[in-house]
């Protein structure tokens, strides 16, 4: 059988039954003409095809002609066998032979043409489903069902969390759900871990809310304290949930659970079996009594009824055994392990920078360098470099506005004073500069440089801070832990402009400059890296005479960490 006519025949019948033909054809086969001999997709699916009806279609075709032509095409071949000219002759003269021809040629051509389309056709998918799997590649477990909240921390009336969720509570009524970067890498999830979702389904107001772990610490439930004293459930993980495929979040009260009543508290509690060494996790509901329940999700929980009671009564022998082996073990560890803050050390040494004398009257500056131990050498030498260096800079700006002929000069003045005045007071003029630890966890430590002195009338005295990582010994600035600058500074900007209105200097501030101390107090908090004190961040120093006068001081506002906490890392704080 004919090649050509088989190729043709096989694309009229796929594109007869696919009813489609591209509009974009024209487009299409310029794009693709020059590849169409090397295009693997045309060839697999010819082959393929052509391969299993080729048979068929040879036979369905010789039946057709010798049924419907036998007498006619043996007159042909008769005619052809006895002269070669005639036969020639009526090849060209006959208008079937003709017309067999000129559809051969137009099949042909027409087979290349439906080739380039198929090309073009099956490359537009090809393209069109790698498409599609990355869009699912991307949001692979994504889907969240609920709508996400948007609020503030002042709407907050309570909030619980653990490693992998938060849940706060808004109003009464209102229950969102945060899941925590800890969750989201865990089960390998491209979720936010910033936005808060709505609980569904919620049937009563709320008291309160805990979330818990139960049976493992990679499974979280949300316990809500219903207004009336009974327990209603939130089930973060679905008992379909699969990390491998798609996943819908939806996060609905499950209702209440029976038999608790008179619930005021939750904890959360774990213990061992002794067929295990694995942690099993569980929740107590607490009655004012101080009576504890363990919450069995799905069973009746009356407070006379615990089934765990009695598996746990077969394992006491092993818990006690396992408890006291725990506590061994954990008292050895303590004894080799002290934590960095535990360890850490400053011893001060008094360094005389400056002394002019004249008479009775002196100028000191005496700077109290600190030295430290108990962390690794590397972060304890970035500490003090840093320390130190800032003591240089003061020390510069010092001088620059105290040079010796000045100081001579009203040294000489005090000094007469003192002959030609026996109740003047004769005293000392000069500057001292000093650190203090002010916050100090296993993570950061908190310097706070003090400036004391002057050269009489108003002082000079001033106090600022900076952060250390106890680990590196790196400053740390504010990028390092914040998780928005841009959400913590609006925040910072809102919380201090509520307190520089309260403050009693205020009316200095506004009568000095009107409107325009909203735009120093703005770049101030723009500009300050904050450090970290045990009631929250000091968000922002403006020294003396930059809005008021000197008397007024410096202004310093610290942000306390339930206002900010929603934007920094708590962990690299508490």
């Amino acid at each position: 059988m004919d090649m050509n006519m088989s190729r043709d025949n096989f694309i009229k019948k796929k594109f007869e039954e696919d009813n489609y033909i591209s509009e974009q054809a024209n487009d299409v086969f310029k794009k693709f003409q020059n590849s169409i001999s090397n295009s693997k997709v045309t060839n697999q699916m010819y082959n393929r095809i052509s391969n299993q009806e080729s048979s068929h279609i040879d036979s369905q075709l010789n039946s057709q002609i010798n049924n419907q032509n036998n007498n006619r095409f043996s007159s042909h071949v008769n005619n052809f066998a006895s002269s070669q000219s005639n036969n020639t002759k009526n090849e060209y003269n006959n208008p079937e032979i003709i017309f067999y021809r000129r559809m051969n040629r137009f099949l042909s051509v027409a087979a290349v043409f439906l080739c380039a389309i198929i090309v073009g056709t099956g490359t537009i998918i090809y393209n069109r489903k790698n498409k599609v799997e990355n869009i699912d590649i991307v949001t692979k477990s994504t889907s969240v069902r609920n709508e996400e909240l948007k609020f503030s921390s002042e709407q907050v009336t309570k909030f619980h969390e653990n490693d992998l969720i938060k849940v706060s509570l808004i109003g009464s009524r209102d229950v969102a759900i945060q899941l925590k970067q800890a969750f989201i890498e865990l089960y390998d999830l491209n979720l936010s871990p910033y936005k808060q979702y709505k609980v569904n389904n919620i049937s009563k107001d709320v008291k309160d809310v805990f979330v818990g772990n139960i049976v493992s610490d990679k499974t979280p439930y949300v316990m809500l304290l219903m207004d009336d004293e009974t327990v209603e459930y939130i089930q973060i993980l679905e008992d379909d949930f699969s990390s491998e495929s798609r996943y819908e979040f939806n996060f609905e009260s499950k209702g209440r659970i029976n038999g608790l009543y008179n619930v005021v508290a939750f904890e959360q509690s774990s213990r061992y079996y002794s067929y295990s060494s694995d942690v099993y996790y569980y929740i107590n509901a607490i009655k004012e009594d101080g009576q504890k329940r363990e919450i069995d999700i799905g069973y009746y929980n009356g407070w006379d009824s615990n089934t765990t009671n009695v598996f746990d009564e077969l394992n006491k022998k092993y818990i006690d055994k396992y408890e006291q082996e725990q506590q061994k073990r954990i008292q050895k560890e303590n004894e080799k392990k002290t934590s960095l803050k535990d360890s850490f050390k400053v011893t001060y040494e008094t360094i005389g920078v400056r002394n002019i004398t004249v008479g009775g009257a002196s100028f000191v500056c005496n700077e109290y360098v600190p030295h430290i131990t108990g962390i690794s050498s590397q972060a304890a030498n970035n500490i003090e470099t840093y320390l130190n260096n800032w003591y240089k800079e003061v020390w510069e700006d010092i001088d620059s506005q105290t040079e010796d002929e000045y100081i001579y000069e009203m040294l000489k003045n005090m000094n007469e004073n003192s002959i030609n005045n026996p109740n003047y007071a004769i005293g000392d003029i000069g500057f001292t500069q000093s650190y203090e630890i002010i916050y100090i966890n296993d993570k950061v430590v908190t310097f706070k440089h003090i400036l004391q002195g002057g050269l009489g009338g108003v002082g000079w005295d001033s106090e600022s801070g900076v952060s250390f990582n106890l680990s590196t010994g790196e400053k740390i600035d504010i990028e390092d832990i914040v998780t928005s600058k841009k959400d913590y500074i609006d925040v910072c900007k809102n919380y201090t402009m509520r307190q520089l209105k309260a403050d009693e200097r205020f009316e200095e501030v506004a009568e000095m400059h009107g409107n325009d101390y909203e735009i120093i107090v703005n770049e101030a908090i723009e500009k300050m890296d904050g450090y970290f004190t045990k009631d929250g961040i000091v968000c922002i120093e403006i020294p003396k005479y930059a809005i008021a006068s000197g008397a007024s001081g410096e202004f310093r506002y610290v942000i306390p960490y339930e206002v900010i906490r929603d934007y920094i890392n708590s962990d690299y704080v508490f």
